[in-house]
């Protein structure tokens, strides 16, 4: 075959490749997996996700599925995905004090374990080096997922305890909302935006480290205000103690000028959005 021919031939393999759309999606029950898988479907994706039996602290099939090779071995080659997403992880930060080395058998194998099966899949001296093959998704998106940090709204966060507790004091289910550190700054963006930006990373020609953020910060005090504006009522500052402030917040510029993505909700509709489907939720069911 001559060199022409070969080129022809690579590149007639690689735009079939990009054509096929599969993504697979780790963590695919939590609220970013949920959220990009619609995204997904939406584009005319076929999605595969790894899920977990529940959605609560159950360490048994996310260890059966990292920690045996052969279950990637059989899933990778099986499905054979053009975009991998990799957001499954134990990430609440009291668990990962309480059992760390679960943490870290948790959080950091799969990484590694994705990009040695792709390796044993893709290993031929013809394949292409693109960064929508198997191996450049997964390194970008393990190390991205490393730098990046996700919103999570499980009822043990911060900003699910206050909207859940807000909606049981609007039904008359409980009286009073108890917080620690109310001085603590974040950047908290959407999940639904985050996502967006997960998938035009993987449609960059060339693969980059982004960082994915608002680029505004507010105190936990104004996220409870946000909440309680909600109902019509104010905050009683009576137990009020300074406190040292802890201030993260990410710069998305790069994001904004290499990808064309921007966090257009605002902090205020984001709570509103999350109290009035807690309230939905506490009218059904007042112990969820």
């Amino acid at each position: 075959m001559s060199e022409n021919a070969k080129v022809d031939a690579l590149a007639e393999e690689l735009a079939t490749f990009r054509a096929r759309k599969v993504a697979l999606i780790t963590g695919i029950s939590g609220q970013d997996g949920s959220y990009l898988a619609e995204l997904l479907l939406a584009k005319g994706y076929k999605v595969h996700g790894v899920i977990r039996r529940s959605s609560s602290f159950n360490t048994g099939r996310i260890e059966h599925l990292y920690s045996n090779p052969l279950c990637l071995i059989k899933l990778m080659s099986t499905i054979q995905p053009t975009e991998v997403y990799h957001l499954a992880a134990q990430s609440h930060v009291k668990v990962s004090f309480d059992l760390p080395e679960y943490t870290a058998e948790v959080d950091a194998p799969p990484p590694l374990n994705f990009t040695e099966k792709f390796k044993r899949y893709h290993k031929k001296e013809t394949t292409p080096f693109y960064p929508r093959s198997p191996y450049a998704v997964a390194k970008l998106y393990s190390y991205w997922i490393v730098i990046n940090y996700r919103e999570a709204y499980g009822e043990t966060f911060v900003t699910r305890k206050i909207t859940r507790c807000v909606a049981k004091i609007s039904l008359g289910q409980q009286e009073i909302l108890e917080l620690g550190n109310l001085n603590a700054k974040r950047d908290w963006g959407h999940a639904r935006e985050y996502v967006e930006a997960m998938w035009r990373i993987l449609q960059q020609d060339k693969p980059d480290d982004f960082v994915i953020a608002t680029g505004r910060f507010y105190s936990v005090k104004d996220f409870v205000q946000c909440a309680f504006q909600r109902l019509d009522k104010t905050l009683f500052g009576k137990f009020y103690r300074p406190t040292e402030v802890e201030e993260l917040i990410g710069d998305p510029t790069k994001a904004k000028e290499q990808l064309g993505w921007e966090a257009k909700i605002a902090l205020p509709e984001l709570v509103k959005e999350m109290v009035a489907s807690d309230i939905e939720l506490m009218k059904k069911n007042p112990k969820a």
